[in-house]
């Protein structure tokens, strides 16, 4: 049984722990979990009312192919996930992926920041 790829977000943190942000806009990683061994490149499609440049291609599968960006809202982000053979997709909203990552956190600043992205 093959796993599906799933979009994981964080937040980039500084030395203390804390959401990195500037002026609204949090610091946050994207990336793929559950990829297969022979993906080797992966396409995020963000919000194109949003980014200058919303397709952004990500080539190191040793960093879960990560893309950094920045936002204070939520909104969909689209990967396709490219393997040898044929392309797979995902497709994940930026305040889930952030909540299933911080699911257990009690931090207060992490807390608000979950809460900005959710709430725009």
């Amino acid at each position: 049984m093959s796993l599906q790829p799933q979009i994981k977000a964080e937040f980039v943190l500084d030395a203390d722990g804390k959401p990195l942000v500037d002026d609204g806009h949090y610091e946050i990683r994207i990336s793929i979990y559950d990829a297969p061994a022979d993906a080797h490149r992966v396409t995020y499609q963000l919000d194109e009312s949003t980014y200058y440049d919303p397709v952004r291609d990500a080539h190191n599968p040793g960093s879960g192919f990560a893309e950094e960006l920045t936002s204070y809202g939520d909104f969909e982000i689209m990967a396709t996930v490219r393997l040898k053979d044929r392309p797979i997709f995902a497709t994940r909203g930026l305040a889930e992926a952030l909540r299933e990552t911080y699911a257990s956190s009690t931090d207060s600043a992490v807390l608000d920041a979950l809460r900005a992205i959710s709430e725009n």
